[in-house]
């Protein structure tokens, strides 16, 4: 058997894929986690790899704008195993972890090669009994497991290592557009926050505040003219501790304080951290010498970004009134964002503007 051969049996059975019910289980993750409701996953050996990954995946996707979200990995905690394996039985070591936990988990994700694997059909049974959702990834013919649960994924191979890898990629899939799903609502969720809080937003500050396009030509598009920047500051410098959700220690970042401007209006504030080392040499080039605005200069680099909301919040203008000739009482509403492109975070955004502006 070759390696070729290796891959293009691993290709054919990816291509298989059920797409129709690993959309559904998507879709369900995704209500589960918009509803506050926690997930439980679990596995065996290379399933129980699996099963840490996507608690793993889902707990740095999903948390940032789900306050909490718990999502557990019943493989994570090897005292419990041990424990519910001697004085129960192997086959309970996830069922007695479920029924420990009973009422705060919803969701449980069950993924068995076979799926006829003991602990994983106790699991799908305590599962059950407790009124959760439940989802199984399995290979084969299904096995048990298939008829159990509410979506089964069926990796239709009967080769083991095969099935794991399918199911990591499926695991992958899933997070990810969980993800880009998960930012939107959460986006809107936090939009309603300001709403509840009794600010009355224009549709163009609303249309503003969650765009996930580039805020530059909104403006242009907003008052007719052609929007430029005017930097405040600029530095260039080695990230420290108050970067290090971002990035790991110095790393090269460039520090902005820029005003988004027109002919005789400053339309926006904003403070960015750019990741430079996340970005080519031209887009480098054209952050540290040129005065374009960084959406333009990602449009005109062909980086595909995406914006992860992660704030929204009102806030009295003080010392920024002068820009924009209102008194420092006036409020200003506020949006920060990480920048994504291929996985990679390439800055943060923050972008304020007064309440005042873009109300006609």
């Amino acid at each position: 058997m070759t390696l070729a051969y290796n891959v293009e049996c691993y290709s054919k059975a990816i291509l298989n894929a059920p797409i129709g019910e690993i959309e559904a289980a998507a879709k369900l993750i995704l209500e589960t986690i918009n509803n506050g409701d926690c997930i439980a996953v679990c596995g065996n050996g290379g399933s129980g790899s699996n099963a840490n990954l996507f608690s793993a995946l889902f707990s740095k996707y999903v948390t940032n704008n789900n306050k909490g979200l718990s999502i557990k990995s019943l493989n994570s905690c090897t005292s419990l195993i041990t424990y519910y394996a001697e004085s129960e039985s192997y086959d309970k070591v996830f069922s007695s972890q479920l029924q420990g936990m009973e009422g705060t988990s919803k969701l449980l994700i069950l993924i068995s090669g076979s799926g006829n694997s003991p602990n994983i059909l106790e699991a799908v049974a305590a599962a059950r009994k407790l009124g959760m959702k439940t989802v199984g990834l399995t290979g084969m013919n299904g096995g048990k497991l298939a008829t159990l649960v509410d979506i089964p994924i069926i990796v239709k191979s009967n080769n083991m290592e095969e099935i794991e890898n399918i199911h990591t990629a499926i695991i992958y899939g899933i997070s990810l557009w969980v993800r880009e799903n998960n930012v939107k609502y959460s986006a809107l969720m936090l939009l309603n926050k300001l709403v509840l809080n009794g600010i009355e937003l224009s549709m163009f500050q609303k249309v503003l505040l969650i765009t996930d396009g580039t805020v530059t030509d909104l403006i242009k598009l907003y008052s007719g003219e052609n929007i430029k920047i005017k930097i405040i500051n600029q530095e260039l410098t080695q990230s420290g501790e108050e970067e290090a959700f971002l990035c790991f220690n110095k790393t090269y970042v460039l520090k902005r304080k820029v005003l988004l401007c027109g002919e005789k209006t400053n339309y926006v504030y904003a403070e960015s951290i750019i990741l430079m080392d996340n970005h080519s040499k031209s887009a480098q080039y054209k952050l540290l010498e040129t005065n374009q605005p960084i959406g333009i200069i990602w449009k005109e680099e062909h980086v595909e970004t995406y914006r992860e909301i992660i704030d929204y919040k009102p806030e009295s203008c003080g010392p920024l009134a002068e820009y924009f000739d209102v008194q420092p009482e006036t409020q200003l509403i506020s949006r920060t964002y990480l920048i994504y492109s291929n996985q990679n975070i390439l800055g943060m955004v923050t972008e304020k503007f007064p309440i005042t502006r873009f109300k006609e």
